[in-house]
């Protein structure tokens, strides 16, 4: 099954191997990302993006950042359809390829995508994965403890929320009972769930540890609006309602980004289609001796669907809502669209086995190859544009050379202080990337501390910034005044002015300014006279840096511990 998921890989993401970087709303590589405290939970801002762009950093250091990105489009498809296709291993190939289909060619993975929230879809390809050795600690498998931590890692040092949704997913899966009825010592049983429960929250809790413990010792905690829970709730994007969308694993905030042709009869009969499949499937497969782990991916797929629907629903929408502003953590909650990932896998699995039992009845018959085929494309349908790189809707773009010489100039200079970067918003259509937007990516290209504005805006509505040094620079800079006398006080040394966006609106901020390097796509000002670095607020360094390097251990150790197993059940080599 392994060429199965390259060829979706390809069919997928070709496009986006081409030379360049796919720069779209949250995905912006960079060719050599700046490693800084921020990517250990040791910064001012949330830990959102750790580990994940500290080890992307580090690998970007071995091969270039381009290398890395292409690394992850692919491993996104490969992994999650290969590892689907893994939990099917007793059925037919077409059985294996109709599941490994659905789980990636689906519009969760398309919306997904073209929000450039790639580190969330590479926890997403490990669900499966995480699935398997939590199955495999089920049976109590020599090596499935080893197995389940490195699964669970993977997923967390991606995406927080995919060591949530793969701690919660392995949970359910190890902590549903076994049937009494095949077991010889009931005692046995309620022992083996304690053991396997405990083992699990012992995993899920230490790699998680990177961006659990900065989130929880934030001073000050983190702000969590209310109106955010509004603006990035999940919305009806097809003819089924809230619930049909969400069913059918779309649902997003931004509804404009929905796979075209989703009020079309045809999806909509491919769609009940697949579902009536996936039912028969998840019928046929509770039937079996082993069903706990079906079982307890089923519970975890409607706790997942009762978060997207949250605020929605009557009710649970107002402890969604208040327990997202008030919980700790609760922020988490408010894209919760994100938590339908488990459903995904379970309709994936169900419809794999669906497959199964259709190819089962059809026997000998002479369709029996043809039906085979037709049902494991039959996903497709959900989302054609998702091929060839949605369509074309994703492409590569280069950084211009004068974000480099900008790098270089600022590298050479020896005098501390950050660059304050205008316009002052976190997401910008670049006009050397066709126009499309991109989260700002100066924050890593830059080797000096990028000070952005961090506030997010949708619309005519703006939340609050969050990282400590943009909520210090925020009422000076819009205060409309010329800025060179504030900016030392705020600990800026260099202002970049990009020529995107209401550019012009900040042009009369930098009167005063020296500037040092002028180009096409932007302008480069120095602060005169040295800069106070303002002291503000961070996590405390040493347990933030304990839970990092128990975390790295924890997984490094059940990395040795599965490959000295495998090479234990390989045997010796034969001499020569």
């Amino acid at each position: 099954m392994p060429g199965v998921s390259f060829v979706l890989a390809f069919v997928i993401m070709a496009p986006l191997l081409a030379p360049g970087f796919v720069l779209d709303y949250d995905m912006a590589f960079v060719p050599r990302p700046r490693l800084s405290r921020e990517l250990l939970g040791l910064g001012t801002g949330l830990p959102r993006n750790v580990p994940f762009g500290l080890l992307a950093g580090l690998l970007s250091r071995v091969v270039s950042g381009m290398v890395v990105q292409k690394l992850v489009l692919v491993g996104i498809v490969a992994a999650g359809a290969w590892g689907t296709a893994r939990l099917l291993t007793a059925a037919r190939p077409a059985a294996r390829a109709a599941a490994a289909v659905l789980f990636v060619w689906n519009p969760l993975v398309y919306e997904r995508l073209l929000l450039g929230q790639a580190a969330f879809l590479l926890s997403y390809a490990t669900l499966p994965w995480v699935v398997c050795a939590a199955e495999r600690l089920r049976r109590a498998e020599p090596g499935a403890p080893a197995r389940l931590v490195v699964a669970i890692g993977l997923a967390a040092f991606a995406s927080p929320y995919g060591g949530i949704i793969a701690a919660g997913t392995a949970l359910a899966v190890v902590a549903w009972p076994s049937d009494r009825r095949r077991s010889v010592l009931p005692g046995a049983v309620r022992t083996g769930v304690l053991e396997r429960t405990a083992v699990t929250l012992a995993a899920a809790a230490v790699v998680n540890l990177p961006w659990l413990l900065p989130s929880i010792l934030r001073p000050g905690g983190a702000a969590a609006p209310a109106a955010g829970f509004d603006l990035f709730r999940s919305r009806s994007d097809s003819p089924l309602g809230l619930f049909g969308s969400l069913l059918s694993l779309g649902g997003t905030w931004r509804t404009d980004l929905a796979p075209p042709g989703r009020d079309t009869v045809a999806w909509v009969l491919a769609f009940l289609l697949i579902l009536a499949v996936a039912v028969a499937g998840w019928i046929r497969r509770s039937r079996d001796a082993d069903r706990g782990g079906l079982f307890g991916l089923t519970l975890v797929a409607v706790v997942g669907f009762a978060l997207a629907y949250g605020v929605a629903l009557p009710g649970l929408g107002h402890a969604v809502r208040w327990l997202g502003v008030h919980g700790p953590g609760g922020g988490i909650l408010r894209d919760a669209q994100k938590f339908i990932a488990p459903l995904a896998l379970l309709l994936a699995v169900s419809f794999g086995h669906g497959v199964e039992g259709v190819l089962a009845r059809a026997g000998q018959a002479s369709w029996h190859s043809l039906a085979g085929v037709a049902l494991a494309v039959l996903p497709v349908a959900l989302v054609p544009t998702l091929a060839w790189g949605a369509s074309n809707r994703l492409f590569v773009s280069d950084y211009p050379a004068d974000w480099t010489r900008a790098r270089a100039v600022m590298a050479a200079d020896p005098a501390p202080g950050a660059v304050l970067v205008f316009p002052w918003h976190l997401y910008l259509p670049l006009g050397w990337n066709r126009d499309r937007v991109v989260i700002e990516p100066a924050s890593s290209f830059f080797t000096r501390r990028a000070v952005v504005s961090d506030a997010l805006e949708v619309g005519h509505t703006r939340l609050p910034p969050e990282d400590r040094w943009a909520i210090l620079a925020d009422p000076v800079v819009r205060s409309g005044r010329p800025l060179a006398l504030r900016l030392p006080s705020l600990g800026i040394r260099y202002v970049l002015l990009l020529r995107e966006a209401d550019v012009r609106a900040f042009e009369p901020r930098v009167a005063g300014l020296r500037s040092v390097l002028e180009g096409p796509n932007l302008q480069l000002f120095r602060v005169q006279g040295p800069v106070t670095i303002p002291r503000l607020p961070e996590p405390p360094a040493a347990p933030v840096i304990g839970g990092d390097v128990v975390a790295a251990v924890s997984f490094l150790g059940a990395v040795a511990a599965r490959r000295r197993r495998s090479r234990a059940l390989a045997g010796p080599e034969p001499s020569p």
